[in-house]
């Protein structure tokens, strides 16, 4: 399975690094992973993590990823 940020044009919900921690997310990854693969610092990871979740009106990192992936603003591919 691929899961990937999205490409949708500037007015979409959340910025590109907040959909790339998402994907990160998505792939069960941890927040020190995401950070180490995406160049930031942990504390970004988790300011872009709490700012996503406040936008998506979501409690935890299950309900993240769901209410992203349901926006169309994750992308989820399955392996044949």
């Amino acid at each position: 399975m691929q899961i990937e940020p999205a490409h949708l044009d500037t007015t979409s919900y959340l910025t590109v690094r907040q959909r790339r921690v998402i994907a990160c997310v998505a792939r069960g990854m941890a927040n020190t992973e995401i950070a180490d693969e995406l160049f930031i610092s942990l504390s970004t990871v988790e300011r872009e993590l709490r700012r996503a979740r406040r936008t998506l009106r979501a409690a935890n990192r299950a309900e993240l990823v769901a209410n992203a992936a349901c926006r169309g603003l994750i992308a989820i591919h399955r392996s044949p």
